[in-house]
């Protein structure tokens, strides 16, 4: 927690000041402010500012807090996500399931449709900051530090089940002046090697230029590289960072950075219900499960004259169970038909009759 400072106090710092030599300036107040104990009264003449420190940086954006750049509101820590809720009937499919996949199943996270926010966590950021945003969909980015006026570490949230094997990123960028360049650190990516050393660039769509020349998505950013960090990871490894400058020729212009083209669910259900439209003789699309977000998981059945094949629903029963499961049914099956047989080549044999015996003749010389 850091002690409120002044407006006033802020105007001294320069462009090129790290956001270190920032934060050292502020005196820290005093422990017993989480004890109960009274915070200072502000002044008449002065706004009070509140700004959260996180590795060596100005935290000016969370993915999980409201941002606020007013000076009236405070911070609060979160707690843990809550834990899966496994109903009765998935823990009886799953005791028939293999150790392995039941362990599996057990460590996947319940997600919801839409990114949570903590109602009661509230972000403050200066107001002289570029403003970050990944609240849309296949938006990943996690937290935005700024460490300095033209400096800003990023970390991307990881992908669901990855482990953090994540090269993915899809962020926006509110600009607060023109001609503004900034250098741009992601530094939670673990590929050990990537083609942004070979020349690949960013991805950027600009809105104004877009009104401008009507270019939409095209490749951008300079002075790109990816290199190993120091930032530990298990195993004795560390993450990797890409790095890469961009300079902004329009003020207060919202600007999209991804890997690449992004392709969101709902693109694909706008591109399924149009195949649906156009090919319904030969496309049937039905849900296969739901996913750990409750949304729909389409299949798609694309065959001649698709309206004589079985109704999904009727096979629905089979396919929902997993391949572990899938594959204990095949082996009782396996088995049980084996014994069938074995007892019916057993029944035969005892009601075959042997075959008369050859009578040899014997030659004499």
């Amino acid at each position: 927690m850091l002690k409120p400072i002044t407006s006033s106090q802020n105007e001294r710092y320069s462009s090129s000041t790290t956001a270190q030599e920032i934060i050292s300036n502020y005196s820290f107040i005093a422990q017993d402010w989480f004890k109960g104990a009274k915070k200072p009264q502000e002044s008449q003449n002065q706004s009070i500012v509140q700004y959260q420190l996180d590795n060596s940086g100005i935290l000016v954006y969370d993915s999980h807090a409201k941002m606020c750049f007013s000076h009236n509101d405070s911070m609060k820590i979160t707690g843990p996500l809550p834990p899966r809720h496994i109903s009765l009937l998935i823990q009886r499919e799953l005791d028939e399931y293999y150790d392995k996949d039941r362990q599996t199943f057990m460590n996947l996270c319940d997600f919801s449709q839409t990114k949570p926010k903590i109602e009661d966590r509230i972000l403050m950021a200066p107001s002289s900051v570029l403003k970050f945003e990944s609240n849309f969909e296949s938006g990943n980015l996690s937290k935005a530090l700024k460490m300095n006026e033209n400096e800003y570490n990023l970390y991307l949230e990881y992908d669901v089940n990855t482990q953090g094997h994540t090269q993915w990123y899809y962020f926006s960028v509110r600009t607060f002046k023109e001609n503004h360049t900034v250098r741009f650190n992601i530094v939670n990516l673990l590929k050990y090697e990537s083609l942004y050393n070979e020349g690949l660039k960013p991805l950027v769509f600009s809105l104004k230029d877009a009104e401008i020349t009507g270019v939409t998505w095209k490749r951008g950013g300079f002075n790109i590289s990816y290199y190993q960090n120091s930032i530990p990871i298990q195993n004795a490894e560390f993450h990797y960072t890409l790095t890469f400058t961009y300079t902004f020729a329009h003020a207060n212009d919202l600007i999209y950075f991804s890997h690449s083209y992004p392709y969101t669910y709902t693109d694909l259900n706008k591109d399924l219900e149009a195949i649906k439209a156009k090919h319904s003789d030969k496309c049937r699309i039905d849900t296969l499960c739901m996913t750990l977000a409750n949304n729909p998981c389409p299949v798609l059945t694309i065959t001649h004259n698709v309206g004589s094949f079985t109704p999904w629903e009727e096979e629905l029963t089979k396919i929902t169970k997993t391949a572990a499961g899938r594959r204990l049914i095949r082996i009782k099956e396996i088995r049980k038909g084996g014994r069938k047989r074995a007892l019916q080549e057993e029944r035969s044999c005892t009601h075959r009759k042997s075959p008369p015996r050859r009578k040899r003749r014997l030659i004499h010389a």
